[in-house]
C-alpha cells in the first residue's frame, strides 16, 4: 500500500517532466516501467489484501483493539497505573503503549525474540532490572513459537526460578519479583 501511494505521487511528476523534456527511449522506458509497477500494486491489493481489508473494515484491529487484547489491558490497568513499570513475557507486546506503562530497567526488548536477548548483553540485562526491582509485576505467558530458544534465556529461568505467582490474567499468569531475588 506504501509503494503504490508513493508511486501514485511520483507518477504525475514523471509524466510531466516528460512532456516538457525532450524524452529519449530510455526515458520512456523508465515511465512506463513506473506505470507497469503502479499497476502491479494495484493488482496485488485489490487482489491480495482488498478482499482480506474489505472484510475487515470497522472490525477491531487484531493485537490493538480486539477482545483479547482489550482483556489483558484491562488485567494490567487493573495492576500498573499509567507511567508504571512491569514486564510482559509471552503476551502481548503492544500492552505497553496500549496502558502507558514501561519495560523495566529504562530499555525494551521483546523477551519473545530470544536472538535480540543475545545482543549487546540484553539477556543480562533485562535479568539485573528485574533483580532490582521488587515488587514488580510480571504479566507472563508460556511461549508457544520458539518456545526452547526463549526457555534458554535467563530472562524466562529469571521469571520461572525467581518470581512468585500472584494471580491469573485470563490465559496469562502475574507474577511478582519477591523482595530478595538476588
Amino acid at each position: 500500500a506504501l509503494a503504490a501511494a508513493r508511486t501514485a505521487l511520483v507518477l504525475p511528476v514523471v509524466f510531466r517532466r516528460l512532456r516538457k523534456s525532450r524524452s529519449g527511449p530510455s526515458r520512456l522506458l523508465a515511465a512506463a516501467g513506473a506505470a507497469a509497477a503502479f499497476a502491479v500494486f494495484l493488482g496485488v491489493a485489490a487482489l491480495g489484501a482488498g478482499p482480506l481489508l474489505l472484510d475487515r473494515i470497522g472490525g477491531p484491529l487484531f493485537y490493538w483493539d480486539d477482545s483479547a487484547t482489550r482483556a489483558a489491558a484491562a488485567h494490567v490497568r487493573s495492576r500498573v497505573p499509567a507511567g508504571g513499570t512491569l514486564l510482559v513475557h509471552g503476551a502481548p507486546q503492544n500492552l505497553y503503549p496500549l496502558t502507558a506503562t514501561r519495560a523495566p530497567g529504562g530499555f525494551y526488548v521483546n523477551p519473545s525474540f530470544w536472538y535480540c536477548l543475545r545482543r549487546d548483553h540484553g539477556d543480562e540485562r533485562l535479568v539485573d532490572a528485574l533483580a532490582a526491582s521488587p515488587g514488580l509485576p510480571i504479566l507472563f505467558r508460556e511461549p508457544i513459537a520458539d518456545a526452547e530458544r526463549i526457555q534458554e534465556t535467563a530472562v524466562y529461568a529469571f521469571v520461572k526460578e525467581r518470581t512468585r505467582p500472584a494471580g491469573n490474567a485470563g490465559d496469562a499468569q502475574w507474577r511478582v519479583v519477591p523482595a530478595a531475588s538476588r
